[in-house]
């Protein structure tokens, strides 16, 4: 029973944690953002429309916001499963005799499929080698072409 409070516990204070530090990063992100866009030059303003410049903002804060949250996610799951596998570990350490032979047999099941999977690859490229090949003359030659209608 302490062992399930400890784990939800220990969940809510890293979420809490996450949050904290996603949102500190995020602020910083876009203060900085903010900052160097009301200190640039004017050209840039007559260069650009104000929509121009609104998309590009938004867009950039969407895309490192999103990068920004799936780090954190997943190192906040990646602290889980090693505090799970540890837990695990600890409570049964007769299942690491049962890891070790999976991992044995799973790193043999790779190499096997790994081989296979190489020869099917290469004759997939063998084989579209002419097909690439004949596009690539198509595309070189199509200026030709054009000029000689």
């Amino acid at each position: 029973m302490a062992l399930i409070f400890v784990a939800i516990l220990s969940s809510s204070i890293g979420k809490l944690l996450s949050n904290k530090i996603f949102m500190s990063i995020s602020k910083n992100m876009h203060l900085k953002m903010v900052d160097k866009c009301v200190n640039t030059n004017i050209t840039f303003f007559e260069e650009n429309t104000c929509g121009t410049i609104i998309n590009r903002f938004s867009k950039d804060v969407k895309e490192l916001d999103g990068f920004l949250f799936l780090f954190l996610e997943c190192t906040d799951y990646i602290v889980k499963c090693f505090f799970s596998t540890v837990i695990v570990i600890y409570l049964y350490p007769g299942l690491l005799v049962f890891v070790a032979f999976q991992v044995w047999y799973l790193w043999r099941l790779r190499y096997k499929c790994m081989c296979a999977t190489r020869d099917t690859i290469r004759m997939k490229f063998s084989l579209m080698s002419p097909v690439n090949s004949l596009v690539q003359d198509a595309i070189n030659g199509l200026p030709t072409l054009k000029c000689m209608n």
